[in-house]
């Protein structure tokens, strides 16, 4: 009885040293499916524009912005995790030719888009980048005056995208 009872201790143990285990798991997991240090926005420009040369196109109205990384008022994207990204761009003309930068830190090129002269002449672009804390991604006007279409309930809408 007592080799008995012994093993039953062990094996109860052995469960024990499991259990807290799969709690570790879990927690971790919990932490990771809540978005603690995971980002991901979406943007869309919600009206038309016109753009000076090196302007940042501030696309304004967000549907998702999971880590706040994304700022509306300016148009920048700040890195708060290390790690790789994918930004997706997306642009309509409004009648201009029209070129634009997806820069990281100023003038560092990610992405250069050119759209015809022309009404509605599309351009979307994705680019996988490493990119450290503090890194600041947005898009600018280069070479010359440029303008966007906005969010038309029928059309298609410029968008910038992210996902980490």
């Amino acid at each position: 009885m007592n080799a008995s009872l012994q093993h039953v201790l062990a094996e109860n143990q052995n469960l024990n040293a499991e259990i807290d285990g799969l709690k570790n798991i879990t927690s971790r997991i919990a932490a990771t499916s809540t978005g603690r240090g995971s980002v991901a926005f979406t943007a869309i420009l919600s009206h038309d524009t016109e753009l000076a040369n090196g302007q940042t196109v501030v696309f304004d109205k967000i549907l998702v912005n999971r880590g706040n990384a994304y700022n509306k008022n300016f148009g920048h994207f700040r890195v708060q995790n290390s790690g790789i990204y994918q930004f997706t761009v997306s642009y309509l003309n409004n009648g201009k030719s029209s070129y634009f930068l997806l820069a990281k830190n100023g003038n560092q090129e990610l992405i250069i888009d050119y759209l015809e002269y022309g009404q509605n002449y599309s351009s979307s672009s994705s680019v996988v980048v490493q990119l450290i804390v503090g890194d600041l991604v947005f898009v600018k006007t280069i070479m010359n005056p440029s303008n966007l279409r906005g969010y038309h309930p029928k059309d298609w809408t410029p968008r910038l995208a992210v996902g980490f």
